[in-house]
């Protein structure tokens, strides 16, 4: 038994010997730059192309500035673990400085961090460096250019430019397909622009009033079906006719909804034109790209409105034309909240009409009894009859209670 003991533990001291050793071992190397790549190349496999993009310019303009800020004191970052919270912390505050929004650097700085975690699940790393760095906060109360809301003649006012617009453009030759559509759909939908140029005459369904959004075109990788009013819908079926004479034959399946507006055939419209288009629609519009308040006027916040507009009727159904997996997500594009709380509140009976049906009750008829009602309901503080007290299993009144007792409020 005492020879059994003793090989035991020599055995458990070489395990634990083994462990302390594997411990103080150098770490693997992890070049930072194929984390980065291979990374990406995952990513891209489960968002669609625009998002992949944007992590990708988001994580070479981070590395880099971190780069040259580890220069700059002698060191180089080519490991990942060489990355150090204190280089991310100086290069939020000097961006921050020069006026960045929360919002942006705390995007670059996420991309970094979802990278480093997906090396940890990998096996690649250990433990993430920067994985306890706090980020700058976000939010509508941290924005420092909010979005503004645009109100529903605002709306009207872009339509009625953007078809004028088209008129001239139309009459002089330099255009040959009118892009009022695209702005018609986006307020209609609440579709994310990129979601709308991808669309094509495939992704609609005329019978069904809808448009398809794609898997591979969807910010969410989830296809969903987004219904069409009669706007949205007549403004995609004027298309059709001009589509046809730019393109000589009629648009097939795989053809794009949304075409630029320049003779060449079948030019794809770019987010920089259709920016500098609607800031020409502001300006025609009577609209400045800054309200009043100061909050900026932008094409996404077409989306927001959509989204507002189905918010005022029913929550859910803005979570699904949003395409948003949590509708915590939904309430951020709420512009109106306050509007809903207040009709809420409205619809909540005063006690002045409390206090009438009560007694218009009463004067029918009705089981109030001796009640005696002023300007506001009186609330009994008489308890069950003593009769009906009595019948209760073990219990036998001590004192009398008085049915007459009565507390005005």
């Amino acid at each position: 038994m005492a020879r059994n003991s003793a090989s035991l533990g020599a055995h458990r001291t070489q395990r634990l010997v083994k462990v302390l050793l594997e411990g103080l071992a150098a770490p693997a190397p992890c070049p930072l730059d194929s984390l980065v790549e291979d990374y990406l190349a995952a990513q891209s496999l489960l968002v669609c192309k625009a998002h992949a993009a944007i992590t990708a310019s988001r994580l070479k303009r981070l590395v880099a500035s971190l780069r040259a800020r580890s220069a700059g004191v002698g060191r180089s970052i080519e490991d990942a673990l060489d990355l150090e919270p204190t280089l991310a912390v100086e290069h939020m505050r000097e961006r921050l400085a020069a006026g960045l929004a929360p919002a942006t650097v705390r995007g670059d700085l996420l991309a970094l961090q979802a990278a480093l975690t997906w090396a940890v699940r990998e096996g690649r790393l250990e433990a993430s460096p920067l994985a306890h760095l706090r980020l700058p906060q976000a939010g509508r109360a941290h924005q420092r250019r909010p979005r503004a809301r645009y109100t529903r003649p605002e709306l009207q006012a872009l339509v009625r430019a953007a078809h004028a617009t088209d008129a001239d453009r139309l009459a002089r030759g330099s255009w040959r397909v009118p892009q009022a559509p695209l702005l018609v759909v986006s307020i209609w939908t609440g579709l994310r622009l990129g979601e709308q140029l991808a669309l094509t005459y495939g992704d609609l369904d005329v019978r069904a009033r809808a448009l398809k959004v794609r898997a591979e075109t969807s910010k969410s990788r989830k296809v969903r079906v987004v219904p069409l009013r009669d706007e949205p819908l007549q403004a995609i079926a004027g298309l059709l006719d001009v589509h046809t004479a730019v393109l000589g034959r009629s648009p097939g399946q795989g053809d794009r909804l949304f075409l630029g507006a320049r003779p060449h055939v079948g030019s794809r419209l770019r987010h920089p034109w259709i920016w500098k288009w609607f800031q020409g629609l502001l300006k025609d519009a009577g609209l400045g790209q800054v309200d009043a308040s100061g909050f900026v006027r932008t094409w996404h916040g077409l989306r927001h409105a959509a989204i507002d507009q189905v918010a005022a009727e029913n929550i859910r159904a803005a979570q699904l034309l949003a395409g948003h997996a949590s509708s915590r997500t939904t309430e951020g594009y709420l512009h109106r909240a306050d509007d809903l709380v207040r009709a809420a509140l409205e619809a909540v009976p005063t006690w002045s009409s409390l206090a009438d049906s009560l007694q218009s009750d009463t004067a029918s008829g009705g089981d109030h009894g001796d009640e005696a009602l002023s300007d506001l309901p009186a609330v009994s503080l008489a308890g069950p009859a003593e009769g009906e007290m009595a019948e209760r299993e073990g219990f036998e009144p001590s004192v009398p209670v008085s049915q007459d007792t009565r507390l005005a409020i």
